[in-house]
């Protein structure tokens, strides 16, 4: 649970300003399954091209950060222990991402945020990052801000249904402009089989 958690704290917490094309890996595009956990992924090292020498580095990272963020349980903890821990933890994050930060190459890093964007899918549209990356005007985001109502209501009631994912994806996309889907396809790059993903790193057989 723990280790769950620090992941969160590594992509929430890390909101570092992003360079354009290739930039930091922070930032709020970098929300949910955080770029430290692709990079477990051997489907997203083959992509990346990492090199024997990088593998090392990022597993050395990956082990401190565990490291840092164990031993602790959270439900003993009170509320200011929690917001203590809680710093303590996107302070560590911070410097992580920094540390990855410099082993990628610029060319990596902007295809680790490509695969990234991929694995969300309809999520992102949600980050704010993104949103302005993709020039989401107001009456948009308004319009966003309530297919989401919608769908949390659907899912309360229980009638969200399995298609959940792909009719919002497509209420999304029928209000982008044109330019809009096109900078979309732009951000997310080629195509990349998300369902050889796996925490654990290891490919789906």
């Amino acid at each position: 649970f723990g280790l769950i958690v620090l992941s969160l704290v590594v992509t929430v917490g890390t909101a570092s300003a992003q360079r354009p094309e290739g930039g930091r890996l922070g930032g709020g595009m970098l929300r949910g399954m955080g770029a430290g956990m692709l990079l477990r992924s051997e489907a997203v090292q083959d992509e990346l091209k990492l090199t024997a020498e990088q593998k090392e580095k990022l597993a050395s990272l990956a082990a401190g950060r565990q490291r840092d963020g164990g031993g602790r349980n959270l439900r003993e903890m009170s509320q200011e222990e929690r917001q203590e821990w809680m710093a303590e933890m996107r302070e560590q994050a911070e410097q992580a991402e920094k540390k990855m930060d410099e082993i990628l190459s610029d060319e990596q890093r902007t295809r680790l945020k490509q695969i990234r964007l991929q694995m969300m899918g309809p999520t992102a549209f949600g980050d704010p990052e993104f949103a302005k990356e993709l020039g989401l005007s107001g009456d948009q985001k308004e319009k966003l801000e309530q297919l989401q109502g919608r769908i949390r209501q659907a899912r309360q009631d229980g009638n969200a249904g399995e298609n959940i994912r792909q009719r919002f994806t497509n209420a999304v996309m029928d209000m982008l402009s044109p330019e809009q889907k096109e900078k979309l396809e732009s951000l997310r790059g080629k195509p990349f089989d998300t369902s050889a993903l796996q925490l654990g790193g290891r490919r789906r057989n």
